[in-house]
């Protein structure tokens, strides 16, 4: 904060800074009619630099950090950006391209990801399109099975078996949800551990629970390293995790304990949610309903 002094109706003066009126001329537009937020942007930098203020601009959250470390500045306005200054698109890019790199130097050719489908729920037909697509970008071989809803529980246990043997797949997933007549522990249980990229394998899920090396179901491990990415403190941190699954609230829940979090698991079930929320440092919402967490269950600063 500044002691600026505030002159009514006609502007802000700071100390060793000039008084400027920021009154637009008369027949002058202070905004663009058209809304465009970067023709907006521009021109509110530009009446707060004729007030004094030092302003920077930066397109993306890294150039924003850089000039933060090393120039002082009153105001930032970049596209985007969220805690630590880089926004999720960035980060998804910079992902990505470390693991295409990765893939590139691996011997013996790319990896293979295969992705078993069964029906056709939308949102799961999404994940898997984008599962693919994602695949693809990074340089890794991508092979997708589709079965009918009507398929029967051998069925989708037989893919799941030629898979384990195929070694040209070196991972793969069955898509959930599944049909309500095939059973979702059977099917992970049949997965090669060493090929259940979900990590939903009980010796996964062990060694999940005892702190060993295990493959971890991505959202999880996505929602760590966007903390550790962004500087989001874990160790000592109040976390609430808001879902009980098993693909990624429990998993995230020990993740965040692994690491020194203080962790509380809510669900359907818990009393004075928005109160438990409030007091969270870390919140985690994994319950697939959105707008769930209101606005003012988030505490500044959380």
């Amino acid at each position: 904060p500044h002691r600026d002094e505030v002159l009514p109706g006609r502007g802000v003066r700071r100390r060793g800074v000039p008084e400027v009126d920021r009154r637009p001329a008369p027949g002058r537009t202070l905004l663009p009619d058209r809304r465009d937020h970067r023709s907006v942007r521009a021109v509110v930098v530009r009446h707060l630099v004729d007030l004094g203020y030092a302003v920077i601009e930066a397109d993306d959250g890294k150039s924003a950090l850089s000039q933060l470390e090393n120039d002082r500045v009153d105001l930032l306005f970049t596209d985007g950006v969220m805690p630590g200054g880089m926004s999720g698109k960035e980060l998804a890019e910079e992902i990505l391209a470390d693991v295409r790199k990765r893939v590139s130097e691996l011997r013996g050719g790319p990896p293979c990801l295969a992705v078993v489908l069964v029906g056709e729920d939308p949102a799961s037909q999404i994940y898997v399109r984008n599962k693919g697509r994602g695949a693809r970008a990074c340089g890794i071989t991508s092979r997708e099975i589709r079965l009918p809803a009507t398929a029967s529980e051998s069925e989708v246990l037989a893919v799941v078996a030629e898979l384990n043997r195929d070694p040209d797949v070196h991972g793969f997933l069955v898509q959930l949800p599944l049909p309500p007549h095939i059973d979702p522990g059977r099917v992970a249980l049949a997965i090669d551990p060493d090929k259940d990229v979900d990590g939903l394998h009980p010796q996964n899920a062990g060694r999940l629970v005892a702190n060993e090396r295990a493959l971890v179901s991505c959202t999880p491990l996505g929602c760590i390293y966007v903390l550790d990415r962004f500087g989001v403190p874990i160790e000592g941190a109040n976390a609430v995790v808001i879902g009980r699954s098993n693909i990624v609230g429990k998993p995230v829940a020990l993740l965040l304990l692994h690491r020194n979090a203080t962790v509380t698991i809510c669900h359907s079930r818990t009393r004075d949610l928005p109160e438990i929320v409030r007091r969270a440092d870390i919140v985690v919402a994994a319950l697939g309903k959105p707008r769930f967490v209101q606005g003012d269950w988030i505490r500044e600063g959380a």
